[in-house]
């Protein structure tokens, strides 16, 4: 967690402006067009403790979801979060004029979902982690976003109203989390695995290993896999970076 936020001028390296309320959590900080959001614990123990790790019960009391204007450091609004126990991840995402706050403890996900102009609460949804259990990177699913879908392993939402859809994420053997692109989902399944939501079909590259995090990426037109495999002993690892290009097919009659 952070003490302060802060926005130094780009050109000039002047310090802009500095925000200083509470302890920030920093797994929440995301910026939607012209505004900052983070959710902030003001608890008085919290604030005057030595450190700053999320392990503190006390941190989870008193919690606050603030927006920011992102040029000024300005506060828009905030809204006081209900008090929670532990909590194994927390994260904040930004998409669609809302907010998606993700947090999971007790075998489950929370997912809340906040108007960005004002706070105010849309839907609320739970969802079991995988199998009850909490290995290998169960309990700590990330939302991501790609249009009007929230992906939240094992499970896919819809972003208007928080409703369970049809498509499932494959078994995911491993460690790791995921990327997205408009149409499809990249993570680890064993090997590096390319799932198409549209069509509940894979594509994988055996004995290729992401990180235990998120390493393999697509981007700039290309599927980026720098090797992750280096030191683990849950198999037998090309242990080396590929990228891959688009297959480009044919389509005319």
């Amino acid at each position: 967690c952070s003490d302060r936020l802060f926005c130094h001028d780009s050109e000039t390296n002047e310090l802009t402006w500095e925000y200083q309320r509470g302890v920030v959590l920093n797994s929440t900080i995301t910026i939607g067009a012209d505004t900052m959001y983070f959710v902030e614990s003001r608890n008085s123990q919290i604030m005057t403790s030595p450190e700053r790790r999320v392990g503190d019960p006390q941190l989870w009391k008193d919690l606050h979801l603030v927006a920011l204007d992102a040029a000024t450091g300005s506060p828009k609004w905030e809204q006081k979060l209900d008090a929670m126990g532990q909590q194994v991840v927390f994260y904040l995402a930004h998409a669609a004029d809302q907010l998606t706050l993700v947090s999971s403890a007790n075998t489950a996900f929370k997912v809340t979902s906040f108007a960005d102009d004002d706070g105010a609460e849309r839907w609320t949804q739970s969802t079991d982690w995988r199998g009850g259990k909490g290995d290998h990177g169960k309990a700590m699913s990330r939302p991501a976003i790609v249009g009007d879908r929230l992906f939240l392993r094992p499970v896919v939402l819809s972003l208007t109203d928080g409703s369970l859809l049809p498509e499932t994420m494959p078994d995911q053997h491993g460690c790791g989390t995921y990327a997205c692109t408009a149409d499809a989902v990249i993570f680890r399944s064993g090997s590096v695995t390319m799932w198409t939501p549209e069509n509940a079909q894979t594509s994988a590259w055996p004995r290729l290993r992401p990180d235990c995090w998120l390493s393999t990426i697509p981007a700039g037109g290309m599927l980026l896999s720098p090797e992750g495999g280096g030191g683990c002993s849950c198999g037998s690892w090309m242990e080396t970076s590929l990228g891959f290009m688009p297959r480009v097919f044919d389509r005319r009659p």
